[in-house]
Formats: C-alpha cells, sequence, structure tokens
C-alpha cells in the first residue's frame, strides 16, 4: 500500500498534535527559573563568556521538546552566546566541534556548556570524541532524557569535560559518568523533560556556576 505525500503529511501531523497534547505544550508558555534572576544579575561581560549550545534531537521532527525555546529563554536571560544546533540543518559532530574551535580561538578563556535533548546526547557524545582527539575539552555537558546515550555505553564514553550534569525521569536509568551529579524530573511522558520547570532552573544553575567561573 502507497500513502499520497499529502496522506502521509497528515499522519505525520497527527501524530505531532497527539504528542503535543500528551506533554501538554501545545500553546503553553515556557515556566519562567526561579532562579533567572541570580543568573541575570551577573556582570555583562561574565556571561557573555559563557556559550551554550543546544543540541536538538533528531527523532524530534515536530520539536515537542522545545528545546529551541529554552535556549531563547536562557539568551533573554543575558546569555548572548547561547545557540541552537539541530543535526539536520547545521550538521554534525565534526561541524560542533569546528563551531566549538572556533569559539575557543576567539576567547580562550570561554566556559563552554553542551546540552544533549534526547537522541542529541549521541551528537554532544561524538563531538566530545572529535575534540578529545585534538586534546580538546569542555567545561561542562548535560544529558537531558536520554536512553540512546545508555544503550551507547558499550562504546564507552570520553572523559573531556570537568563536570556532567544528568536531567532524567524519576525511576528511570542514568548513564554512569564520572564527575556527574544526577536530577530527577517528576514526567510521565518523555517530551516533556526537556522544557520541564526543574529542567529549565538547573540549566540556569549551570550557565550560573560558570558565569561565576565555577
Amino acid at each position: 500500500m502507497s500513502w499520497s505525500i499529502k496522506s502521509l503529511l497528515g499522519r505525520l501531523s497527527g501524530t505531532w498534535l497527539v504528542c503535543a497534547a500528551i506533554s501538554g505544550c501545545a500553546a503553553a508558555p515556557l515556566p519562567v527559573s526561579r532562579y533567572a534572576f541570580q543568573l541575570e544579575s551577573r556582570p555583562a561581560e561574565s556571561l557573555d563568556n559563557v556559550h551554550i549550545i543546544f543540541v536538538e534531537s533528531n527523532a524530534d521532527i515536530g520539536h515537542a521538546g522545545r528545546i529551541e525555546e529554552v535556549c531563547c529563554e536562557l539568551r533573554d536571560m543575558g546569555l548572548r552566546n547561547a545557540v541552537y544546533f539541530e543535526p539536520f540543518v547545521d550538521g554534525g559532530s565534526c561541524d560542533l566541534a569546528e563551531h566549538i574551535r572556533g569559539v575557543r580561538s576567539e576567547n580562550p578563556a570561554a566556559r563552554i556548556m553542551l546540552v544533549g535533548w534526547s537522541i542529541g546526547t549521541l551528537c554532544v557524545k561524538n563531538t566530545l570524541i572529535e575534540l578529545d582527539a585534538h586534546c580538546e575539552s569542555v567545561d561542562t555537558i548535560v544529558y537531558i532524557d536520554s536512553t540512546t546515550i545508555i544503550l551507547s555505553d558499550f562504546t564507552g564514553h570520553p572523559e573531556n569535560y570537568d563536570r556532567a550534569v544528568l536531567i532524567y525521569r524519576r525511576g528511570y536509568p542514568m548513564p554512569s559518568l564520572p564527575r556527574s551529579v544526577s536530577r530527577c524530573i517528576d514526567e510521565v511522558f518523555h517530551l516533556p523533560v526537556g522544557h520541564n520547570e526543574r529542567t529549565i532552573d538547573q540549566l540556569v544553575l549551570e550557565a550560573t556556576r560558570l558565569a561565576d567561573g565555577q
């Protein structure tokens, strides 16, 4: 049986609408972090030293995780160097590694945080592998609710980062990484974790740590 393009798009959009309805994020505004004032109170030069790269999940074709919106929210808090990286559009791990090298060449003291959402964690991991091959590192990695990264454990994980933050649904398995802290999110479904209030809170706190030179 073959589907017409119109029929296929209709099925895909219908699936996305169901997912969005389940996640409760169809039109609701993102939660405002209770720690936003802490970040916004830092000097502009300290905030400009922080580079956060949000890596989208290739599987989130409807952007129901709303990671790009989270990136924009942090940018509105003063993190002008928060950027959104979508592998389907912006390239793969080699391209992301090249972007990081460009940041380092312009500002060797830049604090860099990679945020991988769902399957986007694999792009973060592969970027670390690419950087490690040239003795390069980042300050912080954040993995948000990814089972894919756990399935890739058999290949090992690079350690060229200072701190790992694991944000997962409560009761779900997490990867075992050195120098990591874990934060549990009270969500039943996967999609809302990306823009959960506590997820945003933790991202703001991690950005504040980097701005403070920690």
